[in-house]
């Protein structure tokens, strides 16, 4: 499966660009060139959503969903 991000490459005056990836907002990242930034955006989305994997893995383990059904007397219920 592949995956597609926007990348955003913000050159910086002091030299080098910060690495922004606006669907994972947690991804902020650095590069002293556009290659080298480039790089950092691969690993830094693969690390995200690696992150984003083992959590929901974890969720389901621990939270299970439950289904109840109640009924509700129609006495309980206000006529309009």
């Amino acid at each position: 499966m592949s995956l597609t991000y926007t990348v955003v490459l913000r050159e910086e005056p002091e030299g080098g660009y910060t690495v922004l990836v606006p669907a994972l907002p947690e991804i902020v990242s650095y590069g002293r060139n556009v290659a080298e930034a480039q790089r950092m955006a691969v690993e830094a989305i693969e690390l995200a959503v690696e992150d984003v994997s083992k959590m929901a893995r974890r969720s389901r383990r621990q939270s299970p969903l439950l289904l109840l059904r109640r009924n509700v007397p129609a006495s309980c219920t206000s006529a309009a």
